[in-house]
């Protein structure tokens, strides 16, 4: 379920971007991806609240305690409120900085429409962190169906929404006001689910004061690395608005919808592994090893990853010249850039749901920040040398230090995994893929004709995907990933 809601992320991403860019143009398009990144900001309460949660609640799941697990969710919700009051006063002093820091940037009306889009995504935080709490108790019970289900349905449906109101009225905002939309609807549907299905209504039985601490000790490890995660993502477009304006977050928003949509690949197979790994760890399941999970999944992972990686390598340039149209040449740029190094974070991402589980996300939180906040000041700086690429530079570069260095040693030193096999059995099944690529890149840029439309494109992506998996299955796939490909083969019937 959750690589089909990916893959219906990446459809609805192919139609989404030029129908928007088409529709309102590219300076209303940079104006929408400016004001997503100061939404994902606001967001950061939630997911760092949500984790917490979703631990805490798994853990008396584990021990068989009902009535603690109510209780969770029940400080949860005062802790919700609390931060939708904050979101409140945040948001409004966001807008008031923005119309001073965008203010030689920004024209007159598109800081009047900036300015109007910024409170309704308040309300729109406001609504997310409210749900937050059933989201998170339906991924306990491991209800992945219904969870991703819903997602693939509102995500599939919301374009067509927007399309109409865009089309109605021209202008950013229109997009923004439908995902408030879906949003709330969102909402509604899972608060049903959880409480007339699963029969999990929200009690405060006590007010827990050591697990309010607790669950605010563990959110602030989450917060440091979500806010490092969002510096990555997000500061770049901020920064580029302030120098270059709209035109220059219009290009990277176009790079980063890609990476966006590669990153998926990696979460998706990890995402339904905390329950798991909690019984793992509390002695419930002994018929495999931390280590064992993590290179199984790994494996997995890098499969999946290396192909649309190096698919895209191959024939990016001429997908972004069909999907988005004229003057996004750099967006291919700055994707590969960013996409090579985010490929170690991604086919190790299991690893989070291990310091989740065993309580040691504060060393990945404070080695992110410190990088992320390194990250900030490399980006200004490169960005008036190197323009829109160096943002990319960047990024990439800080990714690397964090994801690919500390981060591995951390998992190898201090939380027991091997990380040494692990990177023996990622090289072995590399070798084969790796070859194919090369040879394929080769043709590609010096015999083989470009592609000229869709159809040529379609083409010798469905050719390079047959060529990747029979040459995988010939010398990288093991029994277990033969097992898996067979099933999928068999319900896909």
């Amino acid at each position: 379920m959750n690589y089909l809601y990916m893959a219906v992320q990446v459809v609805v991403n192919l139609i989404y971007v030029p129908l928007l860019l088409g529709f309102i143009g590219t300076n209303e398009y940079g104006l929408y991806q400016l004001v997503g990144s100061v939404m994902a900001y606001l967001l950061i309460m939630n997911s760092t609240v949500a984790a917490a949660v979703q631990r805490y609640y798994n853990k008396y799941l584990a021990l068989h305690d009902d009535l603690r697990a109510q209780n969770v969710l029940g400080v949860a919700r005062i802790l919700y409120w609390v931060l939708s009051g904050i979101a409140v006063i945040v948001g409004i002093a966001l807008i008031a900085i923005a119309n001073v820091a965008y203010a030689e940037s920004l024209t007159a009306a598109e800081l009047v429409e900036l300015s109007w889009m910024l409170g309704i995504l308040i309300v729109n935080v406001i609504i997310v962190l409210n749900n937050s709490i059933y989201s998170a108790t339906i991924e306990a019970h491991e209800r992945f169906t219904f969870q991703y289900g819903l997602q693939v349905v509102l995500t599939a449906l919301q374009p067509a929404a927007i399309a109409l109101a865009v089309f109605i009225y021209p202008y950013a905002i229109s997009a923004v006001l439908v995902q408030l939309a879906t949003v709330a609807a969102e909402a509604l549907i899972r608060r049903t689910y959880a409480s007339r299905t699963l029969g999990i209504h929200v009690r405060l039985h006590e007010f827990d004061r050591s697990l309010a601490r607790a669950l605010l000790v563990f959110s602030g490890a989450i917060l440091l690395a979500t806010v490092a995660d969002q510096i990555f993502w997000r500061t770049d477009q901020l920064i580029l608005g302030y120098f270059f304006g709209t035109g220059s977050v219009a290009v990277y928003g176009i790079a980063s919808q890609i990476f966006m949509c590669y990153m998926p690949l990696g979460i998706a197979v990890s995402a339904v592994f905390l329950p798991k790994v909690t019984r793992i760890y509390r002695g419930e399941e002994n018929d495999e090893t931390l280590s064992e999970l993590f290179i199984r999944i790994g494996r997995i992972s890098f499969l999946v990853l290396f192909a649309v990686l190096t698919g895209f390598i191959v024939f990016g340039r001429d997908f972004i010249g069909l999907w988005a149209g004229d003057g996004f040449d750099e967006a291919y740029a700055i994707a590969v850039i960013i996409m090579v190094p985010f490929t170690i974070d991604l086919i190790q991402n299991v690893g989070l749901t291990i310091l989740r589980v065993n309580n040691t996300y504060g060393f990945r939180a404070r080695i992110y920040f410190a990088t992320a906040v390194i990250n900030i000041v490399a980006t200004i700086v490169l960005v008036q040398q190197l323009g829109i690429i160096g943002a990319a530079i960047s990024t990439a570069l800080a990714m690397l230090i964090g994801s690919g260095i500390i981060m591995n040693w951390f998992y190898w030193k201090r939380t027991g995994i091997d990380i040494p096999a692990f990177w023996k059995q990622i090289c072995r099944v590399a070798a084969a893929p790796f070859a194919l690529f090369a040879i394929v890149f080769l043709l590609y840029a010096t015999v083989l004709p470009a592609a000229s439309g869709w159809l040529a494109l379609v083409g010798y992506l469905v050719a390079y995907v047959i060529l990747y998996v029979a040459i995988c299955w010939a010398f990288s796939f093991n029994a277990y990933e033969k097992g898996l490909l067979r099933t999928l083969v068999r319900r896909g019937r």
